[in-house]
């Protein structure tokens, strides 16, 4: 998919999704087994639970409505004071939620 330009002021249907907020509908609830894909963690939960939306055809809408105080890596920083240690926990996650991602393109390739 092309990225497009967008105004952060406006309502957009159908952005790629990526953030630290997201609201499901009741109908995505009653449907899907999971709101993130389970075989990831810390990254790519994002993008995958956009590309599965869309093989599905799920609308997503960005809305400058709701507004969202995100405080990037506290829950890690926490756990883990050695950066090296941190590293080392965000490249392994970082790695396996890649290769997930680019299995589950592989095998929905043509669909």
């Amino acid at each position: 998919r092309k990225k497009k330009s967008v105004d952060y002021r406006k309502q957009v249907e159908n952005p790629i999704l990526h953030g630290s907020f997201i609201v499901y509908s009741r109908d995505f609830i009653e449907k899907e087994e999971y709101a993130f894909n389970p075989n990831t963690f810390f990254y790519y939960e994002t993008e995958i639970l956009d590309y599965e939306a869309e093989l599905k055809g799920y609308k997503r809408i960005y809305t400058p409505k709701i507004k969202v105080l995100h405080h990037q890596n506290v829950a890690t920083n926490q756990v883990y004071t050695n950066l090296v240690e941190k590293t080392l926990f965000s490249n392994k996650c970082n790695f396996e939620s890649t290769s997930y991602f680019l299995k589950l393109m592989k095998e929905n390739e043509g669909v």
